[in-house]
């Protein structure tokens, strides 16, 4: 302490001190921020991808769940029967006349 001119130089180092401080953290809180901000958005992304490659691995599961028995079915006996007696009776209600 002395002089009240020392006590405000003091008080004005302080000051700047502070402020600097408080503008130092108040930016690396934004810095930090954006970052976080952007980390999600990529993160968002990923999951997305994530979310739709799991869908169509669903979809072509099932697909093959599905096929083998669909082609057992087309190829067994008296198959072929069935498929021009339903096409047959398809001509023949396109032919008359009530439809």
């Amino acid at each position: 302490g002395g002089t009240r001119q020392e006590f405000d130089e003091e008080g004005q180092t302080a000051l700047c001190g502070r402020v600097s401080t408080g503008i130092i953290l108040t930016l690396l809180t934004v810095y930090t921020y954006r970052r976080a901000m952007n980390a999600h958005a990529v993160q968002s992304t990923v999951q997305l991808r994530t979310d739709y490659r799991e869908k169509e691995e669903a979809v072509l599961r099932s697909i093959v769940a599905i096929t083998p028995n669909r082609a057992i079915r087309a190829m067994q006996a008296n198959s072929d029967r069935d498929n021009m007696a339903r096409t047959a009776f398809m001509h023949t209600k396109l032919a008359s006349p009530d439809g």
